[in-house]
């Protein structure tokens, strides 16, 4: 048995620039944000900052995915949701 090549419409993850560090989005995510205690997560609709994390849209379906775990280093984490598009160039905030 062997593996035979195929093409693929889509790309099955896209490599995004997160303040300086490398990430992961899946298909349909378009945001990533990180918690007070550090969890990365990555959302496909705009989250909301709750007491000391982010807060994913209602819905059906996955709301948000954990990316990795970051030290924070002293950036307050409500400054850390970002907006990427279809091809993982980030937005500018809102």
């Amino acid at each position: 048995m062997k593996l035979r090549p195929t093409k693929s419409a889509a790309p099955i993850v896209i490599v995004v620039d997160y303040h300086g560090l490398g990430m992961n989005l899946a298909p349909g995510e378009r945001y990533l944000a990180t918690d007070a205690d550090g969890s990365v997560y990555a959302y496909r609709d705009r989250p909301h900052p709750g007491a000391f994390y982010w807060v994913p849209q209602s819905g059906g379906g996955q709301l948000s995915r954990l990316v990795t775990m970051v030290d924070l280093e002293g950036q307050d984490w409500i400054t850390t949701l970002a907006e990427y598009d279809e091809e993982g160039v980030e937005q500018p905030p809102l």
